[in-house]
């Protein structure tokens, strides 16, 4: 069963000032990696075996091929993604106003984004140095 979870993390600027803030991310255990990749899987090829047959031929030829090979792409992809990080929140180390950022999955913490306000570069580092 997927866990949401919350774990404390640093916003940091280039000048070494710092807030803490939150990661919001949802941990998948074995089982639900392997449902969520079957999932993909078995849509893509679904997709790709209806358009197999030559309904509209530009799409036949292009769509069923990607959807087919994508199934396995995204399988491999989601097998391995243990964690799904949604947001974080906390408050700009440089304009002291709360902010929130959405974050890109395949980046791991640390990470550099910018701050929505200011639009001076924040740094997000995970509190005892641990791995998201």
């Amino acid at each position: 069963m997927p866990v949401a979870r919350e774990l404390a993390i640093d916003f940091r600027n280039s000048e070494d000032a710092q807030q803490t803030g939150n990661l919001y991310l949802t941990t998948y255990d074995k089982n639900d990696r392997i449902k969520r990749a079957v999932g993909a899987l078995v849509v893509c090829w679904l997709l790709g075996g209806i358009l197999v047959f030559p309904i509209i031929p530009i799409l036949h030829i292009f769509l069923a091929a990607i959807l087919l090979i994508t199934g396995p792409v995204l399988f491999a992809i989601r097998i391995k993604q243990e964690d799904i990080k949604h947001r974080a929140q906390g408050t700009c180390p440089t304009c002291k106003k709360n902010i929130t950022l959405e974050l890109d999955n395949s980046d791991p913490l640390p990470q550099w984004t910018h701050c929505p306000e200011c639009h001076l570069s924040v740094q997000l580092v995970a509190l005892a140095q641990q791995e998201v």
